[in-house]
């Protein structure tokens, strides 16, 4: 429960949440935490704390979005996560890349 309203109370100190965040070593907080860098455009943050959360999905999304293609396809290789594969396959297919 305190998970939820922590986030919360220390929004308003960014740094502080971040601390809070690394600390807690909670996959949901740090998913939540890549998807706060994600909005703010900070992918390579983003990337970090989705591979400390051991989110493949996310980890593939921001490696599509920087443009790195192969290490998206390298890292669908290794984790077999199906909702990955198919986020490249629409990568693909909005490329042009059939």
């Amino acid at each position: 429960m305190h998970s939820i309203h922590i986030p919360r109370l220390l929004f308003s100190e960014p740094s502080t949440l971040q601390r809070y965040v690394d600390q807690s070593n909670n996959k949901k907080m740090l998913t939540w935490w890549g998807q706060y860098a994600e909005s703010q455009s900070s992918l390579d943050a983003a990337l970090q704390y989705y591979e400390l959360a051991d989110d493949h999905l996310g980890v593939v999304r921001i490696l599509c979005m920087k443009g790195e293609i192969e290490q998206a396809k390298d890292r669908i290789e290794k984790c077999h996560v199906p909702a990955a594969v198919y986020h490249l396959a629409r990568h693909y297919e909005a490329t042009g890349r059939v």
